[in-house]
């Protein structure tokens, strides 16, 4: 695997989650020393990936409601 600059969304530092060799799913956070759950960390992504999504399809409607001005 390569290196990844993850957060923890735990303690919010940068940089700071190992993943173990022989299970990546299995993450741990160095600066707070919590294992971290893979299918929160998913779940976190999700409603971000779903509020990105939104907002990206209200500024295209606003920006095609300003065109046709």
């Amino acid at each position: 695997m390569k290196k990844y600059c993850l957060t923890c969304p735990k303690c919010g530092n940068d940089e700071c989650i190992d993943a173990q060799l022989h299970d990546p799913s299995i993450l741990f956070c160095s600066e707070c020393e919590e294992q971290l759950d893979f299918e929160e960390i998913r779940n976190i992504i999700d409603g971000w990936q779903e509020y990105i999504k939104d907002y990206d399809e209200m500024l295209k409607t606003e920006s095609d409601h300003d065109e046709k001005k």
